[in-house]
């Protein structure tokens, strides 16, 4: 039988290889040039996209594109779900989008209402089951002048890292220090490290 811990774990799991694959997906959505950076911390996750300039239909692209992935793979996830994903799963944030990420195996006798809506009709009458593994996820579109800091904390851990060629161009043209903040894909030794602290 699986532990909770283990379950947890799983979940963990899944949650960054999912925010991981959004990265790639965000990075070659777009012609332009475009940093994806995804963090993890207790809360949840974070995925930070930087673009070059100021440009409000580039940021719509990107959220669209975001969302869209996000909801495909969450329908076909076997653990994870978005809470209140049958009306309006995302909340409005500055320059980006928030969400809450539930555990698909916390729905066995589940209020299913719950796990739709957001929002159990019956409160704290009901005696279902609601979502017990709540995590969040944000989501933020910035500007980005030359090079970008890499944001890891002890409490906030950075899980995956994209760039397309035209943001090594841009880096190239705007930077003294391009090879210092170019991106990749982390390797494995930084994912024995996170998944070592969960």
């Amino acid at each position: 039988m699986t532990s909770q811990h283990e379950k947890l774990r799983e979940f963990l799991m899944e949650g960054a290889e999912i925010m991981t694959q959004a990265c790639s997906v965000i990075t070659s959505s777009t012609d332009e040039p475009v940093l994806v950076q995804a963090y993890q911390n207790r809360r949840g996750w974070e995925i930070h996209c930087f673009i070059a300039n100021d440009n409000p239909h580039l940021e719509e692209e990107l959220l669209t594109v975001t969302k869209s992935t996000l909801e495909e793979t969450f329908r076909s996830s076997k653990r994870m779900c978005l809470l209140d994903y049958c009306t309006n799963p995302w909340k409005f944030a500055k320059h980006g989008f928030r969400a809450l990420l539930v555990c698909k195996e916390d729905q066995k006798g589940a209020c299913r209402f719950t796990y739709k809506t957001g929002q159990c009709p019956n409160g704290d009458q009901c005696s279902l089951v609601h979502p017990v593994r709540v995590k969040r996820l944000y989501l933020v579109v910035r500007t980005q002048d030359a090079t970008v800091q890499l944001n890891t904390s002890a409490s906030k851990k950075l899980i995956a890292q994209f760039c397309n060629p035209l943001y090594g161009v841009h880096l190239a043209t705007n930077s003294d220090r391009p090879s210092e903040t170019l991106a990749c894909p982390l390797h494995d030794h930084v994912w024995s490290s996170i998944l070592m602290s969960l």
